[in-house]
């Protein structure tokens, strides 16, 4: 039977105008993923495959159905967030008259990938009625009433606009006063409700990204997590085998669990392999168990209907840290690794502020970093008897000029704890002469930092594993800076100038005291004299 072109060429553009009028009205998630695969192009994961994930679709179209206002999206690397931005980007301005939308990359290329993915799919010809001017990074204009701006990631960029839909890519590479800034640009019209997406890999522990999961319900958003195994590619059985059988894999807590998999060796049946006899002997195996992924994957890839190469997966989890696959591809939160204080734990340093009690008569200091654009920070100790030490207040404040700090943070701090001393750098001598000229006692700081860092490390635990300083959980600004305050991922023994204002504060106490050789009442030893 012969098809005239036509006439079929008609009714896919029939089709297509059916769904600009309708598809956004329908809410049906069917619908929706058909339009994307067979006019845009884009086959989306729909297979949730680990727990407490989801598939990409289900993000997709709760946002394009306006089901949640603010979406929240961890995904690994290759996972398709740029792409799924840029479909967004699309199916609002095209389905949704008078749309304005913007999106922020977090890095420059980023924020050009994902204009390249909305303009070839708005520059398909099924949609060159709504596009009658030539489409601009800058700002891309719909015949329909819609815009699509592509912005970078900086304080003037996310300045100003007030589009019904923002997208930030990749928040964990920037910085958080940026991303709270690009929290105030959605605003909603009359015909248009506001959305805000925000993806990124989770790259740090206590990074940006973290810290929207930590407060994701405090600030209204919800979590959307997938990895690696909703967007591999499945698995056919002419590569994992048929033959069910077992493999042994220890778990966080070092127990042993069996999962089942797949072998091509009938005499497999139902058998368990321990995970280390299959990684010291793989050419002697089939199917699943002869598979690099196995000990990861645990047959995951024969649920997933997704996109990314086996090949291309076992390339990167055999080339990489094992950290940095559990972090960047299977989503898990980042470990402690290139943490300064990973002695620190927050079970058992941290008490709860009413356990606590100031005593007048136990010698109290106080450690002081300077700042305006990065926090003004004074850290507050006091040794206790029995030679444990507690930091019990914190002062962390942000563009305040040092009269105000003097005035309302300093001088009612020094007289409600009366410190023996604040330990402070010397370089700002104006602020620490208007400290001094209202009975505030300055010392200068020991700056050491690698020996001051070691110092801070022998009371978060000594040698034999005794703990000696303790915070209490009103200090969340001290106990924040403890989880991210990090090594250069290069390598060094200098930590990243960040994250490390009450961090620097504590270290000028501990160290100091024990440089100048003060006693706990502050009085100076005789061998120091």
């Amino acid at each position: 039977m012969q098809i005239d072109p036509m006439l079929f060429y008609q009714k896919i553009q029939e089709y297509v105008d059916w769904n600009l009028e309708n598809l956004y009205k329908s809410k049906d998630d069917e619908l929706l993923y058909r339009f994307i695969k067979t006019i845009l192009g884009f086959s989306i994961p729909r297979n949730k495959v680990c727990e407490h994930h989801c598939a990409p679709m289900d993000f997709i179209a709760d946002s394009f159905f306006d089901r949640v206002s603010k979406l929240l999206v961890v995904a690994n690397r290759n996972g398709g967030k740029t792409q799924n931005f840029g479909i967004l980007n699309a199916l609002d301005a095209i389905c949704k008259k008078g749309c304005e939308i913007a999106s922020v990359g977090a890095i420059e290329d980023q924020a050009k990938k994902c204009y390249k993915y909305t303009v070839d799919i708005i520059r398909k010809p099924y949609f060159a009625k709504l596009l009658s001017k030539e489409p601009m990074i800058s700002l891309t204009k719909l015949d329909n009433g819609s815009e699509i701006s592509i912005l970078p990631g900086t304080m003037s960029g996310v300045n100003g606009p007030h589009p019904q839909r923002t997208n930030f890519d990749e928040v964990e590479l920037t910085q958080w006063k940026i991303l709270m800034e690009f929290m105030s640009m959605a605003k909603s019209t009359k015909d248009v409700p506001s959305c805000v997406r925000i993806t990124s890999t989770r790259k740090f522990s206590h990074g940006p990204m973290q810290r929207l999961i930590d407060e994701k319900d405090k600030r209204g958003f919800k979590l959307y997590i997938w990895c690696i195994w909703e967007t591999i590619e499945k698995c056919p059985d002419t590569r994992s085998g048929t033959v069910p059988c077992y493999v042994l894999v220890s778990d966080d807590k070092d127990n042993i669990q069996k999962y089942k998999v797949f072998s091509d060796n009938k005499e497999d049946f139902n058998k368990e392999f321990p995970i280390d006899v299959l990684q010291s002997n793989r050419e002697k195996y089939s199917g699943c168990l002869s598979c690099p992924l196995v000990e990861v994957c645990l047959a995951k890839a024969k649920r997933s209907d997704g996109y990314y190469s086996i090949f291309d997966t076992i390339d990167k989890f055999t080339g990489m840290d094992r950290e940095v696959w559990n972090a960047q591809w299977e989503c898990k939160k980042p470990g402690t690794s290139g943490l300064v204080y990973r002695e620190f734990d927050e079970t058992i340093h941290v008490i709860p502020e009413e356990s606590f009690k100031f005593n007048p008569d136990y010698p109290c200091y106080a450690g002081q970093d300077f700042g305006y654009e990065d926090p003004a920070s004074t850290i507050f100790l006091q040794f206790l008897p029995n030679g444990d030490a507690v930091i019990f207040d914190e002062i962390y404040e942000r563009r305040k000029q040092t009269p105000v700090l003097a005035k309302y943070y300093w001088k009612p701090k020094q007289d409600r704890y009366r410190c023996i001393s604040w330990f402070a750098d010397t370089e700002n001598a104006d602020a620490i002469s208007q400290m001094e000229s209202i009975g505030i006692p300055v010392e200068p700081a020991d700056k050491d930092i690698i020996m001051g860092i070691a110092k801070v490390r022998s009371w978060l635990k000594t040698a034999d594993n005794y703990v000696r300083l303790y915070v209490t959980s009103n200090c969340i600004n001290t106990i924040k800076e403890f989880k991210s305050y990090k090594y250069p991922e290069k390598g060094g023994d200098r930590p990243v100038d960040r994250d490390n204002h009450l961090m620097d504060a504590l270290r000028y106490v501990l160290y100091t005291v024990d440089q100048n050789g003060e006693n706990k009442d502050g009085t100076v030893t005789a061998d120091i004299l």
